[in-house]
């Protein structure tokens, strides 16, 4: 077992984006804050219990760290086959561009709870960030996630999706890549 683990490095995979900026904007606002702090919580739980390994990636890591290759994201020491963003309001538009890159090369992104229209480069309503989630989630995603519809775009180059709610992530992300481990009823 030492011989095959010492080879090569960590592959997760699913990156999650912690929402530095989000936390930012909403320093004011202690009960939005435990309330998202909760929900990206119950999605980490969700998706360990789904058989899904992750990690968490912070904006300087995504957008300054890593790097696209053949529909994965890649750090120095791990790769990932996907990149999620929790539910936030506003986001840094260099991690939604990277977003767009892994989808543009084979990859799957996915967003949860909400659709950023904010960008810590600028600042509200940025047409930018938007026109860049539109571009993965189609011309009506905003329109979709405020009635609260999945969205699942299944195609080419790669996989995206909008997920409205933080229970149903792990479920929804089935359809986009299939986890690594899975356990049946009994081996729990």
């Amino acid at each position: 077992l030492c011989v095959l683990a010492s080879g090569g490095g960590h592959s997760a995979q699913l990156a999650l984006v912690y929402p530095t900026v989000d936390l930012w904007g909403h320093c004011w606002e202690p009960a939005l804050l435990k309330q998202r702090s909760d929900e990206f919580n119950r999605m980490g739980d969700q998706l360990r219990l789904a058989g899904y390994d992750f990690d968490i990636l912070d904006d300087y890591a995504i957008s300054s760290q890593s790097r696209i290759e053949s529909g994965v994201l890649r750090t120095s020491t791990e790769s990932f086959e996907a990149l999620i963003l929790p539910h936030v309001d506003a986001a840094r538009l260099s991690t939604v561009r990277k977003m767009k890159d892994l989808f543009h090369s084979g990859g799957a992104v996915c967003f949860i709870g909400n659709l950023p229209r904010h960008s810590f480069e600028n600042g509200s309503e940025d047409a930018q960030i938007q026109d860049a989630i539109r571009d993965l989630l189609g011309e009506d995603c905003y329109d979709r996630a405020a009635r609260k519809e999945t969205i699942l775009v299944l195609g080419q180059p790669g996989k995206a999706c909008f997920i409205p709610e933080t229970e149903d992530a792990a479920v929804h992300l089935q359809t986009l890549l299939q986890p690594d481990l899975r356990c049946h009823e009994g081996l729990k």
